[in-house]
């Protein structure tokens, strides 16, 4: 049987009850049906605290005579709907603490710039960092965005929604905002990233594009008659198989007849690793007439594109993305049927399995000899 609590002495006082519990006195009221309770040192202050709380609640009472009749009905529905389990004004303090307005309005365009300056320090490439700036501006710029707390969920959704049209692209968009809010997240400039939640689309495995043999051939001899500027760069990447960025930075001091090899330097490698490719004989016939001690071994981009539409509207072939990378690896498994091997050369470190099932069925090993036979000597 629970023992009744006792206590030394109870008054009333300013519609509190005041109980003396050992050398304090602990004031109770009711406030809108829930007891509140304060315990004080002494009598004067329990008396002096429940008198505060009757003038507190008589005011409190009074507001409510100044509410229009719209604010009392929209009251009385809420009241409805919390059902007695909280307060209203329990209720309205959850949704502030969850709807706050930022402290300060932290403008998207500063911030950007701040971003890619860190991505500067970090040394990441210029190309990385432009092609940040213009995705990113595009993207506030588009969609309207002003301030930090304007990117939300539903924002960044709709955007990928409305403007981007294939799942490469929109994986893309996502994964640059989503940096960007990391940065703020890091910050403390926002609590939670809205990118974080939105998963990545999909993407169809898709077989490598590469040229045959015929049209390989046949884009080399027009080159070598009409464009010869641009041959030593067509050659390395349909037999070395470098990435069209590493060719274009590629100087001819890197390229050694004596150890049939090209050095691709740590700045050059888009992984920033360096590796040493293989030279065939048919891409050391192709380079040797063209090989000097130094200075770049392809022209800059803009020119090499320009006189490879060219090259392309001669021949009639189409430009193949990265095709030149994709038929070398092409030939390169046919030939040698070992993975692991042409993806040294590449500068692959993992997945060879996937290498391997992409290219091995895209030529045949017949192709594959013809391929590395194509040389000048044939071309005339």
């Amino acid at each position: 049987m629970l023992k009744k609590k006792s206590y030394e002495k109870t008054i009333k006082f300013a519609g509190a009850t005041i109980r003396k519990r050992g050398a304090s006195w602990q004031v109770e009221f009711n406030l809108r049906g829930q007891r509140k309770r304060k315990t004080l040192s002494t009598l004067e202050e329990a008396k002096g605290y429940a008198e505060g709380m009757k003038i507190e609640l008589a005011n409190q009472g009074m507001q409510a005579f100044n509410l229009s009749s719209e604010e009392r009905i929209d009251a009385r529905q809420a009241l409805d709907i919390l059902g007695g389990r909280v307060t209203l004004a329990e209720a309205a303090q959850v949704w502030a603490d969850t709807h706050k307005e930022p402290e300060k309005e932290i403008l998207v365009g500063q911030l950007l710039e701040e971003y890619l300056q860190a991505k500067r320090v970090q040394n990441r490439r210029p190309g990385t960092i432009y092609e940040i700036k213009n995705k990113l501006n595009q993207y506030f710029r588009i969609g309207e965005i002003t301030y930090l707390h304007e990117i939300t969920r539903d924002q960044i959704l709709g955007w990928l929604n409305e403007h981007t049209s294939t799942p490469v692209g929109r994986n893309k968009t996502r994964r640059l905002v989503h940096g960007f809010l990391n940065f703020a997240l890091r910050r403390g400039l926002i609590e939670v990233n809205p990118a974080s939640s939105i998963e990545n689309a999909t993407v169809d495995e898709k077989l490598p594009d590469a040229y045959s043999v015929e049209d390989t051939s046949k884009l080399l001899s027009r080159a070598a008659d009409a464009y010869p500027s641009i041959v030593a760069h067509l050659a390395v990447g349909f037999f070395a198989g470098l990435r069209p960025s590493e060719i274009i930075k590629l100087d001819w001091a890197s390229v050694s007849f004596e150890n049939g090899t090209i050095l691709v330097r740590p700045e050059t490698a888009k992984k920033r690793r360096t590796r040493h490719v293989t030279m065939s004989d048919n891409l050391k016939a192709w380079l040797e007439p063209l090989a000097r001690e130094e200075g770049p071994l392809s022209p800059p981009d803009s020119t090499f594109r320009k006189l490879r539409n060219k090259l392309n509207k001669d021949t009639e072939i189409h430009w193949v993305f990265d095709g030149l990378r994709h038929s070398f690896a092409t030939y390169h498994v046919a030939l040698n049927q070992d993975a692991a091997k042409t993806a040294y050369e590449l500068g692959h470190t993992q997945n060879t399995d996937l290498l391997y099932n992409n290219y091995r069925s895209l030529a045949t090993q017949r192709d594959a000899e013809d391929y590395w036979l194509i040389n000048p000597s044939l071309q005339k």
